[in-house]
C-alpha cells in the first residue's frame, strides 16, 4: 500500500472479490502523494528471513514498531556453507529448464519439475550459484560475522534476497515472458541465448536434421511426451535450441556472410531471423508454401508486426533488436532476470523464465515514446512482466498511458530509481504505476579485507537514488539497474507461480482481469507490488536491539551506535527507521517469503492512489479530490 496523508481515509471491503473506489477531499497542500513513515497495509503473518519469537523490550527500549518485519533476536546459525549442491558443471548455455523435467513425464507440467528440492536439508543452487557474486546477492544463507549474524539490525546476518528459497516453490517457467525496454541484446550471451522468448506466429515448426517437424514424427509413430508441435526436443520450451538441426537455418547462414551461424559454435535467434524473418531468404515465413513450412503463416501478430520473431527494434524499426554497438546493457539487464542455471555465467533469479529483448535505445537512455512503443509491443505480444532499467529524456503522456495500459492487463512494471546517489526522480519509473526499486549492497572490500564496520549487506550503494517513491531495497553490485533487474526475475517467479496456482484451482483468476489475448490473469499488477512491498525484510537501524534470551551472549552493545559505520573513517548510514523511510522504501525484497506468501494464497488486500503524479502541482487555496481504489479479492 502506497501511505498518504492521515486524513486520507482508504476502505476495505471484507467480501471476497469486491472493490471500492473512494474519493476523499483534502487540502493541497497534503494532497500530493507525501509518504509517511512507518505507515503499511495490513499484510499477512510474518514469515519472513530468520524472524524468531518475538521478546518484550524492556521499558526504555522500545520494541520495533508493530507491522514490521524486522525479527527481533537472531537464531543459532545452522552453518549453511552458501555454495554450489545441484551435483552439475558450470558450462556454456547451462541447464534450462532447471531442474530438468524426469524422463517420460510432460515437460508442460511444470508444477511437478520447475522448483528446486532441499540438499542436506539446505536449499539447492546451481553449478554457477557464485558467478556474478549470486552466492551473497541472492542467498537466504547468514554471514559468519558475529558481528552481523547476531544483529537484528543486520537481518541476522542474510547476505542476500533469498532467492534459492524461492526456487523451492517455482524456479519460474518458459511461458513466463519478462519483456526488456533497453538498448538490445548482445546475441552471442551464452547464459541468454537459450532464453530469448521466440513468437511462434513469426516461425513455423521447427524441422530436425532430416527435415522432418514433429507432426511428421508423429505420423511416422514416434513418441513425444507432449503434444505440442513446436517442442521437438522435449523440453517444453520453445526456445532457439529447438532450431540447432533445422537444415532451412543450415541453408541460410552457410549461404550468408558469416558462412555459418552468427556465434560460431551455437545456433542464436540471428540465425532464425535471417531464415524466417527477411524477405531474401528462400524460407521466408510471411509468404512461405504452408504445405512446405506448416504451419501456415497467420497474420501479424502483434498486430502490425508482420516478423516479430524474437523482439523488435524500435530504434530502427526493424524486426532485429541486436545491440549493434556492444553497450551491454539490456544484455546485462536479461543476464539478471533470466540467466539460465548451471551456465558459465550469472544465474538469473528466474532462470526458466523468458526474455522479451525490445531495443529503444542504444544505451539506457531513451526517449519517452519508444520506451511507450516498446510497453506496448510487450503487452500485445503476451509478456507477463514489463522490466524497465532506463532513464529517458522526457516524460510523455504516451509512455504513461503505455504503463496504465500494462497494469490493466495484469503486466506489473518494475522499474529503476536510477544511479545518482540523489533524491531526484527518474523517468519514466516516476510514472503511475511502476514498482520502483534501489539498492544495497555489501561492505565493499580491498584485498580481501571488508573495508566498513560492521562489514554488513544493508549499506545505500554509492549509485543509486532514493525517495518517496521506493517500493523495496534489493541486493546488488550494479547500481539500480541490477536491482530493476533482479526485482524483474523475482517477478517472474511470482508470475509463474500464480499461473501454477490458477491451473491447479488452488488460486482464483483476478475478476475481470484478462491478457490482451483474453487468457485469465492470476494476480493484478497492484497485487504484484503489494506482495513484493509488504513481505520486505525491514530495514530499522533506529530501533535499538532488543535484549533476549538468544542473543543475551553476544558481544555486541547494548544499544549499539545504532548508525556508526568505520569505512574506513568514522562515518554514518543514510537513516532508517520501522516501516517506510525513504531509502530502503519497505525493506529489503525476501523472494523466499514473497513466494511462501503466494503458496499460502496470503495474498495483501490492494491500496493505491488514482492519476495523482510526481510534480503534479496543485492550488494551495484550493481542495483536491484525491481517487483511492482499494480491493480485496481474495
Amino acid at each position: 500500500m502506497h501511505p498518504g496523508p492521515s486524513d486520507t481515509r482508504t476502505t476495505y471491503t471484507g467480501a471476497r472479490r469486491r472493490r471500492v473506489t473512494v474519493a476523499v477531499a483534502v487540502v493541497a497542500a497534503v494532497a500530493v502523494p507525501l509518504l509517511v513513515p512507518g505507515a503499511r497495509a495490513a499484510a499477512p503473518a510474518a514469515e519472513t528471513g530468520p524472524t524468531v519469537d518475538a521478546v518484550p523490550a524492556p521499558a526504555a527500549t522500545p520494541p520495533v514498531a508493530v507491522g514490521t518485519s524486522r525479527p527481533a533476536a537472531c537464531p543459532a546459525s545452522n552453518g549453511d556453507p552458501n555454495s554450489a549442491n545441484d551435483g552439475a558443471k558450470a558450462a556454456g548455455e547451462g541447464t534450462f529448464p532447471w531442474p530438468p523435467a524426469p524422463a517420460g513425464t510432460d515437460p508442460e507440467q511444470y508444477a511437478t519439475h520447475a522448483h528446486t528440492s532441499a540438499v542436506g536439508g539446505l536449499p539447492e543452487r546451481p553449478a554457477n550459484w557464485a558467478n556474478g557474486g549470486g552466492s551473497w546477492k541472492l542467498a537466504s544463507a547468514r554471514t559468519t560475522n558475529t558481528q552481523v549474524s547476531e544483529n537484528p539490525q543486520e537481518l541476522c546476518g542474510v547476505e542476500g534476497s533469498a532467492v534459492d528459497k524461492a526456487w523451492e516453490t517455482s524456479t519460474g517457467r518458459p511461458d513466463t515472458v519478462i519483456a526488456i525496454t533497453d538498448s538490445g541484446i548482445e546475441w552471442c550471451n551464452a547464459p541468454v541465448v537459450d532464453k530469448i522468448y521466440l513468437n511462434r506466429a513469426a516461425l513455423p515448426y521447427p524441422e530436425n536434421a532430416q527435415g522432418l517437424t514433429k507432426p511428421q514424427l508423429e505420423q511416422q509413430g514416434v513418441a513425444f511426451s507432449d503434444s505440442n508441435p513446436y517442442d521437438l526436443l522435449g523440453t517444453g520450451a520453445l526456445d532457439v535450441s529447438q532450431y540447432r538441426d533445422d537444415p532451412r537455418v543450415h541453408q541460410v547462414t552457410q549461404a550468408g556472410p558469416s558462412k555459418g551461424v552468427f556465434c560460431g559454435s551455437y545456433i542464436s535467434p540471428e540465425d532464425l531471423i535471417r531464415t524466417f524473418g527477411s524477405p531474401a531468404s528462400p524460407y521466408y515465413y510471411p509468404t512461405s508454401d504452408p504445405t512446405a513450412e506448416p504451419p501456415a503463416y497467420p497474420g501479424q501478430s502483434p498486430a502490425g508486426f508482420t516478423e516479430a520473431i524474437a523482439g523488435w527494434n524500435f530504434l530502427d524499426n526493424t524486426n532485429d533488436p541486436y545491440d549493434d554497438v556492444l553497450y551491454g546493457h539490456g544484455t546485462g539487464e536479461a543476464e539478471d532476470a533470466t540467466a539460465a542455471a548451471d551456465s558459465s555465467g550469472e544465474v538469473g533469479t528466474c532462470p526458466n523464465c523468458m526474455v522479451l529483448p525490445i531495443r529503444v535505445g542504444e544505451s539506457f537512455i531513451a526517449e519517452g515514446n519508444d520506451f511507450a512503443r516498446g510497453a506496448l509491443f510487450a503487452v500485445d505480444s503476451g509478456a507477463s512482466v514489463l522490466q524497465e532499467a532506463l532513464g529517458t529524456i522526457d516524460e510523455t503522456t504516451t509512455a504513461a498511458q503505455a504503463i496504465a495500459y500494462a497494469n490493466a492487463h495484469g503486466v506489473p512494471v518494475i522499474a529503476s530509481a536510477a544511479d545518482e546517489e540523489a533524491e531526484h526522480h527518474n523517468e519514466p519509473g516516476n510514472l503511475p504505476g511502476t514498482i520502483v526499486v534501489n539498492s544495497v549492497t555489501q561492505s565493499p572490500s580491498e584485498g580481501g579485507a571488508t573495508l566498513d564496520n560492521p562489514p554488513g549487506y544493508l549499506f545505500l550503494n554509492g549509485c543509486t537514488n532514493y525517495g518517496g517513491n521506493i517500493g523495496v531495497s534489493v541486493e546488488s553490485a550494479s547500481c539500480s539497474s541490477e536491482a530493476t533487474g533482479k526485482s524483474g526475475g523475482v517477478t517472474g517467479l511470482v508470475e509463474s507461480e500464480s499461473r501454477t496456482l490458477m491451473e491447479e484451482g488452488r488460486l482464483s483468476a483476478y475478476p475481470r482481469l484478462t491478457t490482451v489475448g483474453g487468457a485469465p490473469v492470476a494476480l493484478s499488477s497492484t497485487e504484484v507490488r503489494e506482495l513484493i512491498e509488504m513481505s520486505a525484510d525491514d530495514v530499522d537501524f533506529a530501533s535499538a536491539v532488543v535484549p533476549s534470551g538468544s542473543d543475551a551472549t553476544t558481544t555486541l552493545p547494548e544499544p549499539p551506535d545504532n548508525y556508526a559505520v568505520v569505512s574506513p573513517v568514522p562515518t554514518t548510514r543514510y537513516p532508517t527507521q520501522p516501516g517506510y523511510d525513504t531509502y530502503t522504501g519497505y525493506g529489503r525484497l525476501d523472494a523466499g517469503t514473497i513466494l511462501a506468501w503466494l503458496a499460502k494464497d496470503k495474498i495483501p488486500p490492494e491500496a493505491s492512489f488514482g492519476e495523482m503524479q510526481w510534480f503534479q502541482t496543485y492550488d494551495p487555496t484550493q481542495s483536491v479530490r484525491v481517487p483511492v481504489s482499494a480491493a480485496a479479492v481474495r
